[in-house]
């Protein structure tokens, strides 16, 4: 959720420096020597993993860092960004990743009728919470800008700087 914080200050246009450093220092305090965070209790959670580094660079910190470079190498041998789906979205907000790499859910899903097989309203409340919102972020594709040493200098080959 640290990380998270701080997408979504990016995007919302509402950066407090001071605020977003002192969850940068927590991360890196509690970053461990392989160069994973202490953020699940289930074998590798690498979303969280890759949700910290990004953070890391979005607050500013260069992809030379030492703690970046061992969170990259570590990501980098658990597989990378690539079937990690639900990040691809958040890589999309920041223009690290392409739009039309991420499966569509189309907004109209919204308007199809009671009877029809798939339907917003059978759906529970957790999942609806999540599709609605996700389809319509999907049919907008808002983009943010970010800082430039924030961003993949790759962009197309290593988004997030991580290898897909």
């Amino acid at each position: 959720m640290d990380a998270e914080y701080i997408f979504f200050n990016h995007f919302v246009g509402r950066v407090d420096e001071q605020k977003h450093q002192r969850i940068c220092d927590h991360l890196l305090a509690v970053q461990n020597e392989e160069g994973a965070w202490p953020y699940s209790t289930r074998d590798l959670v690498i979303r969280e993993y890759i949700e910290a580094y990004f953070a890391l660079k979005l607050t500013g910190y260069p992809a030379t860092h030492p703690a970046l470079l061992k969170a990259r190498a570590f990501i980098l041998a658990q597989g990378g960004l690539a079937r990690r789906r639900y990040l691809l979205v958040f890589s999309c907000l920041f223009g690290q990743f392409p739009w039309r790499g991420v499966s569509a859910v189309p907004v109209e899903l919204m308007l199809l009728p009671n009877w029809f097989p798939i339907n917003i309203y059978e759906m529970s409340s957790w999942a609806r919470g999540t599709v609605v919102p996700l389809s319509v972020i999907l049919a907008q594709r808002p983009y943010i800008p970010i800082p430039k040493n924030a961003a993949s200098p790759n962009y197309g080959k290593t988004h997030l700087n991580i290898r897909t």
